[in-house]
């Protein structure tokens, strides 16, 4: 899977894209990168609001 997933950054950097309707959507790879930096940004923001929001110490019910 992640050698399809490789060929097609590859294919999408050597074959140019028909139509853009962006200025960024000519650049190759560009919708793998960003996948992967909005995927990895939701996980760090989800972890940082877990830890703010719900994480209690051990003993917060002996308290």
């Amino acid at each position: 899977m992640f050698g399809i997933l490789a060929l097609l950054v590859v294919l999408d950097l050597i074959i140019p894209a028909k139509y853009d309707r962006l200025p960024w959507d000519g650049i190759g790879g560009f919708g793998a990168v960003y996948g992967f930096v909005s995927c990895v940004l939701i996980i760090v923001v989800a972890k940082a609001l877990g830890n703010a929001l719900l994480f209690r110490p051990e003993d917060y019910y002996d308290e």
